[in-house]
């Protein structure tokens, strides 16, 4: 279930491979993060909860350039209780983790 990847790597990293692996890791992390931010926002019914730490990972979304992603997260941004978006949300997540471990 893995995703296409929309970045390009060598704009980040200039052909460093550690740095590579620790930016891969920092973006899989933010993921994570907000797919567990976003549990707590939605049982709290606390749009500003997940705005929140949709800020704090903002870099990392505009990173991955994924329309989806994007779309999804501004969804939830303003009704972070509809279930529909948030299936959708983690399965994009998801997808996109796997890819970021294959990268």
């Amino acid at each position: 279930m893995s995703r296409n990847l929309f970045i390009d790597f060598e704009l980040y990293t200039d052909g460093d491979e550690e740095f590579k692996k620790e930016l891969i890791d920092s973006m899989i992390d933010n993921l994570v993060e907000m797919q567990q931010v976003l549990q707590e926002a939605s049982q709290r019914n606390d749009a500003g909860l997940f705005q929140g730490v949709c800020h704090k990972i903002k870099p990392t979304l505009e990173m991955l350039a994924d329309a989806e992603l994007l779309d999804t997260v501004g969804k939830l941004k303003v009704v972070v209780t509809d279930p529909a978006s948030i299936t959708l949300l983690n399965r994009i997540c998801k997808g996109i983790v796997q890819s970021l471990k294959k990268a």
